[in-house]
């Protein structure tokens, strides 16, 4: 697929996502285990997908378009802000989430990229 009809499409979902987190979150109480592995599930999935488009134009804009690699770097810059955003969000949920719990989690996020980004 091309990447303007993968960002386009990227982004419809996106919205889709967001639209229905937000129906879900009106209509079901987050009291149950199950509506809450829900809501992680669809926060993670919407910010992946509004994170992906992003990241691909910013990569390629920095690298050129024919990168290559631009594609790659930005499905795994968006499922570490995905995964980020949940990890968050349930230590929030569960009461155990503190600012310096916040920025380890930032950094391990930072610290995985940057790794997984310099090997060749």
């Amino acid at each position: 697929m091309r990447p303007r009809g993968m960002v386009g499409l990227l982004l419809v979902l996106s919205l889709v996502l967001w639209a229905g987190l937000i129906a879900y979150v009106n209509m079901r109480s987050p009291a149950t285990l199950g509506n809450q592995v829900v809501l992680l599930l669809l926060v993670g999935a919407a910010i992946t997908s509004l994170v992906v488009p992003i990241s691909l134009l910013i990569n390629q804009r920095l690298a050129g378009w024919m990168d290559s690699g631009a594609a790659q770097r930005a499905w795994r810059q968006g499922l570490l802000a995905g995964l980020l955003a949940v990890l968050l969000l349930g230590t929030q949920m569960m009461r155990v989430l503190t600012p310096v719990l916040a920025v380890v989690l930032v950094g391990l996020a930072v610290a995985a990229e940057v790794m997984l980004g310099s090997r060749r």
